[in-house]
């Protein structure tokens, strides 16, 4: 539940000073947890100061998920699509059996993304009126060149508000 959720933020946050600030991955994921967040952070005279959507195309999305297999002895992972294995669903570690969770059919990827984007449309139409929403473009697997950007963002921020 929201609340359970941030119980346990609040329990984590109180051993956090950080005068920098902080980051915070997935949240807030609805409307509810705006008002949470809102209110905890106004415990420390703090507010939401930047917040940063992935744009990540669906299709592509789905791809990766789906790619997605497991070796149900070594626990190995793999992707058909950009990390195969060796030969076709056998594990190149230990030769075990590679399977796909339910979790991963293409159904299933589908139906979380479209219910997490009727989730989110308000959570970011609300930071977007507030002017703090970034929206930063997939950069596929160059985890190094979306931190180079994001970091970008948060610098020029800091510039402005020091």
């Amino acid at each position: 539940s929201d609340e359970l959720t941030f119980a346990a933020l609040r329990h984590q946050w109180s051993g956090l000073k950080h005068p920098a600030g902080y980051v915070l991955h997935d949240l807030p994921q609805n409307e509810n947890q705006i008002e949470l967040l809102r209110n905890l952070l106004a415990e420390e005279s703090r507010a939401v100061d930047l917040v940063f959507n992935l744009q990540v195309d669906n299709d592509a999305l789905v791809e990766r998920q789906v790619g997605y297999i497991q070796c149900t002895h070594c626990g190995a992972e793999y992707n058909l699509y950009t990390n195969p294995p060796l030969v076709d669903r056998v594990c190149d570690e230990c030769g075990g059996r590679l399977k796909q969770r339910p979790a991963d059919y293409e159904e299933t990827i589908s139906n979380r993304l479209r219910l997490y984007d009727i989730q989110m449309a308000p959570v970011l139409a609300h930071y977007d009126a507030q002017k703090i929403l970034t929206q930063i473009p997939d950069q596929g697997d160059d985890v190094a060149t979306l931190w180079k950007i994001t970091q970008k963002h948060i610098k020029a921020y800091q510039a402005a508000h020091s």
